[in-house]
């Protein structure tokens, strides 16, 4: 796509990071683009150390349509090891009848014994803010992980570290479970600086209509359940 030109600033003025973009872009006859205008605001306010609180605006006009994004966002610091972060965002469309909305949650602990961390993220049906990329909309993710680790302190072995990796996505289209993956894991960090990893994982796909991987192989609409191991070295 064509720019015909564009401006940026950015900087920090006192405890705010600042960032202003704006770019006009050319039409594309061959595809049917029509020439339009992007823009992106963003700050952020330093909370001490490494909190912060901040707000996003993006938005696109082209050819007298509108497509604008708003978002908080924003991350504290309970202690030195324990984290808490989130964020949500909502477009606005000319013509849309509602706001399709994204937001997460994590809670994240990190010392040299123990970890975790549990998020929820939830994408509405509908949400596709022009400026950006959706993974998966109409999507509701949990995820829970757990670690362990302790020294031996012989065996050349540095660090152990027991795990569990764990993420289950509920269809909002649908109100059923889409995905889900289990996972154990065992890590051996080595003095060396050599990595061992061994895991194990049970997951689980359902599909809503067939999915034609190539001309010979057909998944037929259903859900589906397998086992898998790994060694990494």
């Amino acid at each position: 796509v064509p720019i015909r030109f564009g401006a940026r600033l950015t900087g920090k003025v006192g405890r705010q990071d600042i960032g202003l973009l704006s770019v006009r872009t050319d039409d594309v006859g061959e595809i049917g683009l029509d020439d339009a205008w992007y823009n992106v605001a963003r700050v952020r306010r330093d909370l001490g150390g490494r909190s912060y609180f901040g707000g996003i605006v993006t938005d696109s006009r082209r050819d007298g349509e509108r497509s604008t994004t708003l978002g908080l966002d924003g991350a504290w610091y309970l202690t030195e090891t324990l984290y808490l972060g989130g964020y949500y965002t909502a477009v606005d469309e000319d013509g849309a009848a509602d706001r399709p909305a994204a937001y997460n949650a994590v809670l994240d602990l990190t010392t040299d014994p123990f970890g975790f961390m549990f998020g929820f993220t939830n994408v509405d049906v509908g949400f596709d803010p022009d400026l950006g990329y959706v993974q998966r909309d109409g999507d509701r993710r949990s995820d829970a992980t757990l670690r362990y680790s302790f020294r031996p302190g012989r065996w050349g072995v540095r660090r152990v570290s027991l795990r569990t990796f764990n993420t289950w996505h509920d269809s909002l289209r649908h109100d059923v479970r889409e995905s889900s993956d289990n996972r154990l894991a065992c890590e051996l960090e080595l003095e060396s600086g050599d990595q061992l990893s061994v895991s194990v994982e049970r997951a689980a796909e359902r599909l809503f209509e067939p999915f034609e991987l190539d001309d010979g192989l057909t998944f037929a609409a259903g859900a589906y359940r397998w086992n898998a191991a790994e060694l990494e070295y």
